[in-house]
């Protein structure tokens, strides 16, 4: 239940980090003999879907899953899915016209995820921490397709 409450209050922080991101959530309890909560944050980014995140806390508080799907334009990129705090995998979508970019800090509590177009344009992020994706905010997108083209223009200078 404890971490529960903790993704509740870390998502609250997003709600008014960048006005092109919305997040809506839903929250029911039940499954097999009432076993847990489970819940679901929908963001959108200027009206496409752009992550979803599905928790399931069982009701023990043992075993929290988390399921985060990433999206571009609507269109599915690939899926980080997470079972207790030591194991995260991440799939991504065979014949997406994207790519993935993972950027971890050391301890992996923190980091980016960039989607990217095939000539390295950076076209979506999203922050981490604590392994709990969120959208990053549209001028930090910008901020770093500004370092690329200007390495870019540096190499071929």
């Amino acid at each position: 239940m404890k971490m529960f409450f903790a993704l509740i209050l870390s998502c609250a922080s997003v709600l008014g980090a960048d006005t092109n991101v919305q997040v809506t959530t839903t929250t029911r309890t039940g499954g097999v003999r009432d076993a847990g909560i489970y819940r679901t944050d929908v963001f959108t980014r200027a009206g496409h879907k752009d992550l979803v995140c599905n928790t399931f806390t069982p009701n023990d508080g043992k075993g929290t899953m988390l399921t985060q799907s990433f999206y571009h334009d609507s269109l599915l990129v690939g899926t980080s899915i997470m079972a207790g705090p030591q194991v995260q995998n991440f799939v991504t979508e065979a014949g997406s016209p994207y790519s993935v970019q993972f950027t971890f800090s050391p301890s992996k509590k923190t980091g980016f995820i960039y989607i990217t177009a095939k000539d390295g344009e950076i076209l979506d992020g999203f922050t981490c921490t604590n392994g709990i994706f969120y959208p990053a905010d549209s001028h930090l997108i910008a901020e770093e397709n500004k370092k690329i083209n200007l390495g870019h223009f540096l190499i071929a200078h």
